[in-house]
């Protein structure tokens, strides 16, 4: 009679295994958050959000067509969104900055 581990036994633990974390999805949630705090900053919370986005997108891309099954997606939208905030603003900003200087000079 052979006893299958794990079935029938009163006392053993289950596990589920989480499956392996994207790291390029934490990658740009850190950019899209250092973008956004650093909007303040000419152009540099513009190119941290650039980034954020373009990661942002390939993250998403690889988990959905990954053969093995991967986390991360909520992080990597949330880069999408950070970096999408920081993209917008620092544009604004520096538009926002133009109108300035030209009506400042003429």
């Amino acid at each position: 009679m052979s006893v299958t581990p794990g079935v029938g036994q009163p006392n053993t633990p289950v596990y589920a295994v989480k499956p392996p974390m994207l790291t390029l999805a934490v990658v740009s949630l850190c950019f899209g958050i250092a973008g956004v705090l650093m909007l303040w900053v000419p152009f540099f919370g513009w190119s941290l959000g650039i980034v954020a986005v373009l990661t942002g997108h390939v993250a998403v891309s690889h988990i959905k067509r990954s053969i093995q099954p991967r986390s991360g997606k909520g992080l990597a939208i949330g880069g999408l969104v950070t970096g999408y905030f920081a993209t917008v603003v620092g544009t604004g900003f520096f538009i926002v900055t133009v109108i300035i200087a030209v009506v400042r000079n003429h």
